[in-house]
């Protein structure tokens, strides 16, 4: 039985074999009234998201990724002799991290050299979670005995050849961390990082959601 509802004699509704009808608006109206957007009509196969933000309490589904930088470093020169760790801060990226997931830090291009035969030259990754590297506050992602993440050794005779490796950051962490390239030499002799008749080094950083 077809019926309405009025308030001081106005129609809001009306009512027809099940189906009720708000009066003297259209759906538009009526998704305003209500606080609904557009996405409200859209099939659930088929949404157009066309602003807003992310929470951090978002999951992303395993192999996300959740963001991605780069860095650029120029031809230039770079170099030492020190058997420790020394570093190329021009390749520093920064993200702030979400919980419960895995960053991928990668170099590549350029050129590394060293003259001295039977020279090495060791790079290294380290996440620093302060303005600064010191044993407090710095981690390092290498391979432990001071190895780092890739060794370059021109076995009786000189080395130059691009840079190429990488660490993954497995650290159940939140926050703003940085991650830096460190390199150095093994025997004390001088090793090239970087230099001005090569190319570009490239570091790529992503944070992704593991599973």
């Amino acid at each position: 039985m077809a019926g309405e509802i009025q308030l001081n004699s106005v129609t809001l509704a009306t009512e027809s074999s099940g189906t009720i009808t708000l009066s003297n608006v259209d759906s538009a109206t009526n998704r305003t009234n209500l606080g609904l957007g557009s996405m409200a009509t859209q099939a659930a196969d088929s949404v157009a998201i066309t602003g807003g933000t992310i929470g951090s309490g978002v999951v992303f589904p395993a192999g996300h990724i959740i963001q991605i930088k780069t860095a650029v470093l120029a031809p230039t020169f770079i170099v030492t002799t020190n058997t420790s760790f020394q570093p190329v801060s021009g390749l520093d990226l920064t993200l702030t991290r979400t919980a419960n997931t895995y960053v991928v830090y990668m170099i590549m291009g350029g050129g590394l050299y060293t003259s001295v035969a039977d020279e090495s030259l060791h790079t290294t990754v380290k996440r620093s979670d302060g303005s600064s590297y010191s044993g407090t506050n710095e981690l390092d992602l290498g391979a432990s005995n001071n190895y780092g993440m890739s060794r370059s050794y021109g076995i009786n005779s000189p080395i130059l050849h691009p840079h190429s490796g990488g660490v993954v950051d497995t650290s159940n962490i939140s926050g703003s961390y940085s991650y830096r390239t460190f390199f150095r030499s093994v025997g004390g002799e001088s090793v090239q990082f970087s230099f001005s008749d090569r190319a570009n080094t490239l570091a790529i950083i992503f944070e992704f959601n593991p599973s």
